[in-house]
């Protein structure tokens, strides 16, 4: 059976996270930033997959 290119991301990525939660001490790691937001322990294309670069980054140095 041949998978597409998704299919083995996810899985790769559904691994890579469960090895790293027995890696962690607690296997509960949770990181936040000063403010109290979390941060997750992989970003991936996956978390930006909603955000138009253009329209709501733009480039360095410009007005957003």
């Amino acid at each position: 059976m041949k998978t597409n290119g998704h299919d083995e991301y996810s899985a790769a990525k559904k691994a890579w996270s469960e090895e790293a939660a027995k890696a962690s001490r607690s296997g509960q790691a949770k990181f936040t930033t000063v403010s109290g937001e979390p941060i997750e322990l992989l970003y991936t294309p996956d978390d930006i997959a909603h955000i138009n670069a253009l329209h709501d980054i733009g480039f360095p140095g410009e007005y957003p």
